[in-house]
């Protein structure tokens, strides 16, 4: 008895590859001789199922249409992420061309610069900032010298922020005072601008341009490229 159930063990090891045609002629027909006397292993080797060649390729080639449909998708994702940044960054950071000199050396005319629509509205300008703002005739790039709240004054060539004498790299020595009445004391949305090259620039420091408001300046200037 335990002869049969060595014999059925080793039998049922074998059974895949004499399926599958694997073994080799002698124990295949111990096998084929052994499945003729014993019902359990025939059983066995009835239940086992074993995959065609051709089942194989059917199965690797529907993996492979699965595989291909999912790195078009990937590939079409990544497109449309592409093409949604582009569009978002040429909303959220326009870039502009200059005219003029009015910013030189900073800027010289016809350099192209980029800005930022989203930096206004989570702040307002601060002193220092270059920006973007719309006047009555033109949009002009000027740079803030004052902000709300701030009594300009230019006397003897210099600039003074709240009786505080303004010395900045971007100030010329001799700071021309233009034509309205100083000191000027800015109101709550009011901002003083000049360009960085006052001598060829029309600014805050002319009537007919005057203080802007906060609603006009809608643009921050970060770099030029």
């Amino acid at each position: 008895m335990e002869h049969e159930d060595m014999i059925c063990i080793l039998v049922k090891e074998l059974m895949t590859d004499y399926k599958t045609d694997k073994t080799s002629e002698e124990a295949a027909r111990v096998i084929k001789s052994h499945l003729n006397i014993c019902s359990e292993c025939a059983k066995y080797y009835d239940s086992i199922s074993i995959k065609s060649d051709e089942s194989q390729d059917i199965a690797y080639g529907n993996l492979a249409k699965r595989l291909k449909k999912r790195r078009r998708i990937i590939i079409i994702s990544v497109i449309f992420f592409c093409l949604a940044a582009c569009i978002f960054a040429s909303a959220a950071f326009p870039v502009l061309l200059t005219s003029g000199s009015s910013m030189s050396p900073t800027f010289n005319d016809r350099d192209y610069i980029v800005s930022s629509k989203l930096s206004y509205l989570i702040s307002s300008p601060e002193r220092g900032d270059i920006v973007i703002a719309n006047t009555e005739n033109s949009t002009v790039i000027k740079r803030v010298i004052g902000i709300p709240g701030d009594k300009v004054e230019i006397s003897d060539g210099k600039l003074y922020i709240n009786s505080e004498l303004c010395s900045e790299p971007y100030l010329p020595d001799e700071l021309k005072s233009g034509d309205i009445t100083y000191p000027v004391t800015l109101c709550e949305d009011q901002y003083f601008l000049i360009g960085d090259n006052p001598d060829c620039s029309n600014d805050s420091r002319f009537i007919r341009f005057g203080s802007i408001s906060r609603k006009d300046i809608y643009l921050k200037v970060l770099f030029s490229l």
